[in-house]
C-alpha cells in the first residue's frame, strides 16, 4: 500500500480511544490537528462536543496549553477533546472506543443523543461496558469468553 493511498485510508476513520492521546501544545491544535478548519465549523464543534462549556475555566480558553499527554487536564476534559477532533475531521466511519470514560452521567447521555442523532449517516462502532449506551443503534453485537453474540 503506497503511502498516498494509507493516507486515503486513514481519512476514512476517526477513532476516539478510551485513553485518548493529546499532544504538547493548546486545547485549539490539539483538536484541529491540520490548523485548516474553519472558523465557524471549529466553534459548532467546540459547541457539540461540550469543549466549550470548561473552556470559560481556563484564562486563555482554547489557547490555553494542555501539558504533556494533557497533563493539565481532567480525563473528561481529555475525552471532550478527543471526541472534537473526531466530530471536525467528519469521516465516514466512528470508532468510540470506551469513549465516556472519565464523563459524569449527564455528559453519558448527551454524547449518546449526539451519537444517535448527528451520525445517522455514519457507520459507528461503539464500545462499552456501559448497556444503556447502546440503546437506539442498528446492530448490537456482545463479546464474551472470546465469542461474538449478536443481540440486535
Amino acid at each position: 500500500m503506497s503511502i498516498l493511498q494509507t493516507l486515503k485510508y486513514n481519512d476514512l476513520f476517526s477513532v476516539v480511544s478510551q485513553k485518548p492521546f493529546l499532544f504538547i501544545g493548546t486545547i485549539i491544535e490539539n483538536i484541529d490537528l491540520t490548523g485548516n478548519a474553519e472558523q465557524n465549523k471549529l466553534k459548532d464543534t467546540l459547541v457539540q462536543s461540550k469543549v466549550a462549556e470548561y473552556l470559560e475555566h481556563f484564562p486563555e480558553k482554547e489557547h490555553t496549553k494542555v501539558g504533556n499527554d494533557g497533563a493539565t487536564l481532567s480525563g473528561g476534559e481529555k475525552q471532550k477533546i478527543a471526541i472534537a477532533r473526531a466530530l471536525l475531521k467528519n469521516a465516514p466511519i466512528v470508532i468510540l472506543d470506551e469513549a465516556t470514560t472519565g464523563f459524569d452521567t449527564e455528559s453519558r447521555t448527551y454524547l449518546h443523543e449526539m451519537i444517535t442523532s448527528q451520525m445517522k449517516e455514519k457507520t459507528v462502532l461503539l464500545i462499552t461496558h456501559h448497556y444503556e449506551e447502546l440503546d437506539g443503534f442498528d446492530k448490537i453485537y456482545r463479546l464474551e469468553n472470546g465469542y461474538l453474540f449478536y443481540k440486535k
